[in-house]
This record gives structure tokens, C-alpha cells and sequence, in this order.
């Protein structure tokens, strides 16, 4: 009889330690999925905001080489040479995390001549500029917050206080030449 308790009590034991493990399997695997998904998204929005900022480089090199205005061209080489500051460190943060992002704008190369040939004008061209910087901003604002990664999250700060800088300088320039 005493045995029989015994057994009953190991067997019960048994199950719910049995019970414990698989749930713990279960929520650990649950986490993983989350993670994966998570630098999943990481990765999608590092490989985008590089994407904006290469293409703000090549609009800031149209700016340079277009306009006659010495202001206009500082205003543009000094948003170019912040954003390849970023785009250097944004390189550099997907090395890390194994992510794979562009080296060149997805504007064709030729993109000066068609400026240059549809009459483009300046302000289009910082409208432009503004619009990139602020699809920065708001893809480096979502990596922010969904990131998991605190060099990640200090970097993206960094990046988009850098970036409301120069969407305001460019926005202030756009002003003065109304």
C-alpha cells in the first residue's frame, strides 16, 4: 500500500515537472521567435535608413555641383559630409549585426545631366533633401523604439538629432529663398 502511494506521488511528481519543462520549452522558444523577429526588422530598417542617406548624399553632390549660390552649396556640403558621418556609422552597426546595406544611391548615375536638362531648380532639389532627411527620421525614430540593442537605440538618437538639425537648416534656407 505503501507503495502504491509512493508511486502515485512519483508519478504525479514526474507529470508536473514534465508539465513545468514543456511550458518553459514552449515560452523559450516563443522569446527566440521574438528576437528573430525582432532583428528581422532591425535589419530591414538599417538597410533603409542607409538607402535614404546614400540618396541624400547624391541630392547634396547635385546641390554642390548645380548651383552658383555659395550659401546654397554650403548648406548642402554641410548635409553631406553629416550624413556620410552617418552613413559611415550606420555601416559600421550593420557590420556588427551582420546586415548587409547599399554603397550607392538608387538614383542613376546620370542624375546631374537630368537635372541639368529638365531645367530641376534648386529648391526642388532641398524640397527633396528635406523629404529624404525626414524618412530618416522617422525610420531611424521606429529602429529606436523597437530595437533590443542599446548601442542600436544610442546611435539612432544620436542620428536623429543630427538629421531635425539639418531638415531645419534646410528648411530655414528653403525660406530665404522664397
Amino acid at each position: 500500500m505503501k507503495k502504491t502511494t509512493i508511486n502515485k506521488i512519483t508519478s504525479l511528481l514526474l507529470m508536473v515537472i514534465l508539465v513545468f519543462s514543456c511550458n518553459q520549452i514552449k515560452e523559450e522558444k516563443s522569446t527566440v521567435k521574438e528576437k528573430i523577429q525582432n532583428d528581422k526588422l532591425e535589419a530591414v530598417l538599417i538597410v533603409k535608413a542607409a538607402q535614404q542617406n546614400l540618396n541624400t548624399i547624391a541630392l547634396c553632390d547635385a546641390v554642390e555641383k548645380l548651383e552658383e549660390n555659395q550659401q546654397i552649396k554650403n548648406v548642402a556640403t554641410s548635409i553631406k559630409q553629416e550624413q556620410q558621418k552617418i552613413f559611415e556609422s550606420l555601416q559600421y552597426l550593420a557590420s556588427e549585426n551582420m546586415i548587409s546595406v547599399a554603397s550607392e544611391p538608387t538614383y542613376q548615375p546620370d542624375v546631374l545631366k537630368y537635372f541639368k536638362e529638365e531645367n530641376i531648380v534648386t529648391t526642388d532639389i532641398l524640397g527633396n533633401i528635406k523629404d529624404k532627411l525626414e524618412t530618416q527620421i522617422l525610420v531611424l525614430d521606429t529602429l529606436r523604439k523597437q530595437t533590443d540593442e542599446n548601442n542600436i537605440e544610442i546611435a539612432a538618437k544620436q542620428y536623429i538629432k543630427t538629421l531635425k538639425e539639418n531638415k531645419e537648416l534646410t528648411q530655414i534656407t528653403l525660406e530665404s529663398l522664397k
